[in-house]
């Protein structure tokens, strides 16, 4: 039986669920962690910890590249062959 946080009622914080997390799972789940079951459900049975991880890199470099560009952090391509070519 898992512990009762001080605040929380165990009935009224827990919402029916597939059994992956037990009888029941938490009502508020950040985007993060929606994001994260997400990719985790989109994965094959046969996925293994190296794939999780990988996805979870991947999604989190995709994540800020597209924060980057937003923020007009970025150099064009022009300029990145030039300083490679030195």
């Amino acid at each position: 039986m898992a512990a009762k946080l001080p605040g929380r009622n165990a009935r009224t914080d827990c919402v029916p669920d597939s059994g992956l997390y037990g009888p029941c799972r938490r009502k508020r789940v950040s985007a993060v962690k929606e994001e994260a079951l997400k990719l985790i459900e989109g994965l094959p049975e046969e996925a293994s910890w190296e794939d999780v991880i990988y996805q979870f890199y991947v999604r989190k470099k995709i994540e800020r590249g597209i924060e980057a560009a937003d923020a007009n952090r970025i150099v064009a391509h022009d300029e990145v062959k030039k300083q490679f070519l030195r």
